[in-house]
């Protein structure tokens, strides 16, 4: 049985005088969901790098591969997360696995000693997070965008 990643795009702003953690993740219309022409639904567009990759997989979580050290021990499901993004995870229940999440800062990080792993999800992020702020504010930082995730299989 093949194992495969949900990720899901989160930046972090203040609202109502609160930090708090917002979905970032883009969506489009289904122009193909042409059994409901009368309820078009939108649909989140997925990262390129939400196909199954073991040794990512090992990098971001240890999961499915043991010879690369992880950039953390999954971290778990975080208790700030998006409204949308609790209940895609909850959608899942007990399939999903060994949740957790990072920091673009940490991905930019680890992609100094695996570029070949993590340079196109840094980049997709970049050109994500520019597509969700076009003339983003001073104060969002690489630590106030993130991946969530988990796995299933």
């Amino acid at each position: 049985m093949g194992c495969d990643i949900h990720m899901q795009v989160e930046y972090r702003t203040k609202i109502d005088g609160t930090m708090q953690w917002c979905d970032g993740n883009l969506y489009e219309v289904d122009k193909f969901r042409d059994y409901y022409p009368d309820d078009p639904k939108p649909v989140r567009i997925y990262l390129a790098n939400e196909e199954r990759n073991y040794a990512l997989f090992g990098l971001l979580a240890g999961v499915r591969n043991y010879d690369i050290k992880p950039i953390a021990s999954p971290r778990g499901f975080p208790d700030d997360a998006s409204k949308s993004i609790i209940q895609e995870y909850n959608y899942w229940g007990s399939d999903a696995h060994s949740a957790s999440w990072l920091t673009l800062a940490e991905l930019i990080n680890a992609a100094r000693t695996h570029p070949d792993l993590l340079n196109d999800l840094v980049a997709e992020l970049h050109t994500y997070f520019h597509r969700v702020f076009p003339n983003p504010a001073p104060l969002i930082t690489q630590n106030e965008l993130r991946i969530v995730f988990w796995f299933d299989n």
